[in-house]
């Protein structure tokens, strides 16, 4: 499990654990996931709160629109909408208070 998800859009540390969950047949993949606890508001508008779980499937290349798991040098992690212009990838928070990733 990747713990993640800034407050306001600041990243945190991300950590892998052993820790594992329980996730309803109908929110599971065919591909490796994760179950992440929310922390701050970074995503709000999107409504997910702090708090709730989100599960993120891993996968390559993330959709134009999907939230994704962003991680920062390789350390830190926040949930951002993946945005895709030619030549351009824009991470930006849920939350008007929020920056975006370039």
């Amino acid at each position: 499990m990747v713990r993640c998800a800034g407050t306001s859009g600041r990243p945190i540390e991300a950590v892998v654990g052993a820790e594992s969950t329980h996730v309803p047949a109908g929110l599971r993949r065919t591909r490796p996931c994760d179950v992440l606890p929310v922390v701050g508001d970074a995503i709000r508008e999107a409504g997910i709160r702090a708090g709730d779980y989100v599960v993120i499937a891993q996968c390559a290349q993330a959709r134009n629109g999907a939230l994704v798991v962003a991680l920062i040098r390789g350390q830190e992690a926040t949930l951002k909408r993946s945005d895709r212009e030619p030549g351009l990838i824009t991470r930006r928070a849920e939350n008007p208070a929020g920056s975006p990733l370039h």
